[in-house]
Parts: structure tokens; sequence; C-alpha cells
């Protein structure tokens, strides 16, 4: 385990260490199984977790765990893709809503932010983990997801220039790339102990993006 992998796993999660709750059901074992596994790669690393970790992190036998899945693998190839599926599909919801595109905005960074509360073990996974550990099929699912997911962020910015709302000048993808960096750079430091919300921390990084990016005339009250 790297001291910045346990560091985050135990102050950034409230999820205690070598505790997960039972659960009765075949599909709620399933899901406990997949919190237990992104727990222990989050703190352990992918490549240093064994399937019998796993398997006593949740309190069943190795057997047992074979019957919900078949490999290593497809425990991280799960959770990055249902994190990318978190991440589509918000921003598909946001992007179909009839509201003003800085808004639109707002919301996007908002969406991005609430997955720490949510998911931070399975983001540390998907930002530190490897794609190429999974089979060469698996991969390329999860990089079409990956540019899926950049693409409706490509659009929503491509949207802001073309309504004049964004300056012109502005490189949309690096744009892009820059709001993404700052939103994923959160996992880092944010605590749910902390002083701000991950809604308030969004709230000061729209406002950055807005007073830096928007075109003159456009720095309004932000939404309510």
């Amino acid at each position: 385990m790297t001291k910045e992998n346990d560091f985050l796993y135990r102050l950034k999660t409230d999820r205690p260490v070598g505790q997960i709750l039972m659960m009765k059901t075949s599909v709620d074992r399933k899901a406990q199984i997949l919190v237990a596994s992104a727990e222990l790669f989050s703190r352990k690393g992918y490549e240093k977790t064994s399937m019998k970790d796993i398997a006593d992190q949740v309190g069943i036998s190795k057997p047992a765990l074979y019957h919900h899945l078949k490999s290593k693998h497809e425990l991280l190839y799960t959770i990055m893709n249902d994190l990318m599926e978190f991440g589509i599909a918000g921003l598909q919801k946001i992007e179909s809503m009839s509201v003003p595109i800085e808004e639109k905005i707002r919301l996007g960074i908002q969406h991005h932010l609430s997955s720490f509360d949510q998911y931070i073990a399975e983001y540390v996974v998907m930002l530190h983990e490897k794609t190429d550990w999974l089979p060469s099929s698996l991969e390329k699912k999860i990089k079409r997801k990956f540019k899926h997911y950049t693409s409706l962020w490509d659009k929503l910015i491509s949207e802001a220039i073309s309504s004049k709302v964004i300056q012109s000048g502005i490189d949309p993808k690096i744009l892009m790339w820059a709001i993404l960096g700052m939103c994923n750079w959160v996992y880092k430091w944010y605590s749910r102990e902390g002083r701000l919300s991950t809604s308030e921390i969004g709230e000061v990084f729209y406002e950055i993006f807005r007073q830096g990016a928007f075109v003159k005339g456009r720095h309004g009250e932000r939404p309510k």
C-alpha cells in the first residue's frame, strides 16, 4: 500500500477499513464486492490486490466470489465503466435541459465533483490505475466511454463559444481539459469533513471559469 493511497482512502471516504456491510441478495452481494474491490484497489493498487483479499474483505470464500464475477480484471472494468456511465448520464441529462449554456456548464462542473462524495474510492482507481491492465476488448470500451464523456464537454464549450458566451479566441479543447483537470485534482485534497462541500467547491470553480473565459459583459450574478 502506498502512503499516498492509504492517506486518500482513510481521510476521504467514510467506508471503514476492513468493514463492509453485509447484504443479503445476490444483486447486493455483487455491489458489495465492487465496493470492497474499489476500496482495496484504491489502497493497495490493482496489481497488489488478490482475489483472496477481496473475498476476505467481503467475508466470503474465493469460490463464492467467483460465483459473482469471473476475474479481477472484470472487477476493474466494472468499477471504471460504472463511473464513466455516471458521468455520461449526468452530462446527457444536463445537455437536454432548457437552461442557458452557462448554467449547463455550471451544472456540469457540479455533477463532475459530486462523484467525489459518492464514489471517492472508485475515482482514485479510475485516476491511478492503467486501463492496459484490462484485456484489449475491455480497454477499448473504457476508452470509448471516456472519449464520449469528453466529447459531451467539448460540445458544451463549443456551444458556449458559438453562442458568444465564451471568448472566441479560446481553444475549446484546452478549456475542456482545464476544467476537467481542475475538477479531477480535487481528489488529492478534498475531505467530507473539510470547510467546503463539493457543491461549494463547484461554485468557486465555476466563478473562476466564468471570470476567466466568458465574454465581457456576461459577468452577471451566478444562477441561484
